[in-house]
């Protein structure tokens, strides 16, 4: 800018244009420093995390493990009812020997020791037929009575399913056909009682049924493997979905209508899917408290 200024001026009668002042623009700020990015997790809340985790690790193991156990005890039950029962043997009296006639000098004497013999005899024979009889009676009730316990466990049993079938069919459209599926006669005995024995027995069903790979699986497998594998598919089923993710970003805006809109009416869906559904909009409520 100095050499262009002396050029101008040693020109004749030329005045110099008036010289810019040119401004130096400072950077515009706000006076406020960048937002950095949020702090990490407080030590406090890492380690309640940690504490969840480990109780939802403890959670899963406890459930996969109640399934093994489910599996197990309908497996030794079956091995147990397959046991013919020892039954004791009877024990034999040893008969006296009768009376031999060549050791008597007198006849009388031989009469006597015989009819004395036979007396014996005839009361060891009247005493077993007694106990026999005796014994035999009371196995008989023995078994009146478990057959009517049984038989009361079973309608109580039968009673409870009943009804759990009943108000699972009414929240599952199509319930009713599918375990009416003829590929499923496997369905009985042991295996049977078991799935009604369950607190999720008609889900068991219906979840089996409509799984055509369980199905061949099932019905392959004998008695004790079927019976765990229903106790690994329970605890499957049991198990609860896990919690949703909680993230920082800010919560959906409410859709158009206004209205709650998440609802799901359970009758639209399967059981397991509204159960999962609702679980996770139960905890995301209660982590916003």
């Amino acid at each position: 800018m100095a050499d262009e200024n002396n050029a101008l001026t040693s020109a004749p009668e030329v005045t110099a244009p008036p010289t810019e002042t040119i401004e130096t623009v400072e950077p515009v700020t706000t006076g406020a420093a960048p937002q950095a990015d949020a702090a990490p997790d407080s030590e406090a809340l890492r380690a309640k995390k940690a504490q969840e985790t480990r109780e939802r690790i403890e959670e899963l193991n406890a459930r996969a493990k109640a399934g093994t156990e489910y599996g197990e005890y309908w497996r030794q039950r079956f091995e147990e009812s397959q046991k013919a029962p020892a039954v004791a043997a009877p024990v034999q009296d040893v008969p006296d020997p009768e009376p031999d006639p060549d050791k008597f000098d007198d006849p009388k004497d031989y009469t006597k020791a015989y009819a004395t013999w036979l007396r014996t005899e005839s009361s060891k024979e009247t005493r077993r037929a007694v106990q026999e009889a005796q014994t035999a009676a009371k196995a008989e009730a023995q078994r009146e009575f478990a057959s009517a316990k049984e038989a009361e466990r079973l309608k109580s049993l039968n009673d409870q399913f009943g009804l759990k079938q009943q108000q699972f069919a009414e929240k599952t459209p199509g319930y009713w056909d599918a375990v009416r599926n003829p590929a499923l006669s496997f369905f009985n005995g042991d295996f049977l009682e078991a799935v009604k024995s369950d607190e999720i027995g008609p889900q068991l069903a219906y979840h089996i049924a409509n799984t055509p790979a369980l199905v061949a699986k099932l019905a392959s497998q004998s008695v004790p493997q079927r019976l765990a594998t229903l106790g690994r598919i329970a605890a499957e089923l049991s198990r609860p979905a896990p919690p949703p993710k909680v993230t920082a970003a800010p919560a959906p805006p409410s859709p158009i209508g206004g209205g709650s809109g998440g609802e799901v009416d359970p009758s639209k869906l399967p059981i397991d899917d509204w159960m999962t559904h609702r679980t996770q909009e139960i905890l995301a409520k209660r982590q916003k408290r």
